[in-house]
């Protein structure tokens, strides 16, 4: 937990968490690895693994956010949590393994206090794998979230969203929530590729700005560049 004036940096670590596969999700909810508070801060260089989410900007004034040059894996619950829907960048990750990537919905304690309508998270040049769960939110099945959690009742409050050069992967449909890349029509999107192993056809239809493959070297070479540019992450 960091807590700072205006323009925090933080940069490098490792947060290694040490819970059970099979723990509750009701207990991986409750835990972030890092979790920051304050106006424009940046975390970047850190290397997380094993936790419930990843990265939280959910206090009030945690706004203009940037997270860049991290590598997250098994996370169990969001890899990214922005559920105050401010503004922010992700640039340059390794999102390798979340249940879901990127959450943007207001929990009901606090919906009727944000409004995310003039705000834009940035996600750009970054790789981003759902994993499939042990422990989920709902139903007894193994399996994933999806790729961005958004609010779906008061559509008048949702961020908008920018998806520039990222490639993302999906191994099967999701257990809840939605595998669309375009949610109330939210999202623009420019030269994105959609890495799809699973059966059948990919869930959704693709809108513009993606590509589909379906080869894991699309995926493998990608992140075999992306760990030869950071290392030790």
């Amino acid at each position: 937990n960091v807590a700072s004036d205006p323009g925090l940096c933080w940069t490098g670590g490792t947060i290694q968490g040490t819970m059970a596969e099979e723990t509750p999700w009701t207990t991986w909810h409750s835990s972030s690895a890092f979790y920051v508070r304050g106006e424009r801060p940046v975390v970047e260089n850190v290397r997380a693994d094993n936790y419930g989410d990843g990265v939280r900007f959910t206090t009030r004034g945690t706004t203009n956010w940037t997270l860049r040059g991290v590598h997250f894996t098994k996370m169990h619950d969001d890899c990214v949590e922005n559920d105050r829907l401010e503004s922010g960048l992700v640039e340059d990750v390794l999102l390798d393994g979340c249940y879901v990537a990127f959450s943007a919905r207001p929990g009901l304690a606090f919906k009727d206090q944000v409004n995310g309508s003039d705000n834009t998270v940035t996600v750009r040049n970054s790789l981003v794998r759902l994993r499939r769960q042990v422990s989920v939110y709902k139903g007894e099945s193994p399996s994933s979230g999806g790729f961005f959690k958004v609010e779906n009742g008061l559509l008048s409050i949702n961020v908008s969203w920018v998806l520039e050069n990222n490639i993302f992967r999906a191994d099967a449909p999701s257990g809840f929530a939605t595998l669309c890349l375009n949610q109330h029509g939210k999202f623009t999107a420019r030269n994105n590729i959609m890495v799809w192993l699973g059966q059948g056809d990919y869930p959704c239809a693709l809108p513009a700005g993606w590509t589909l493959s379906r080869d894991p070297a699309v995926w493998d070479n990608a992140v075999a560049e992306w760990k030869a540019r950071h290392p030790g992450l």
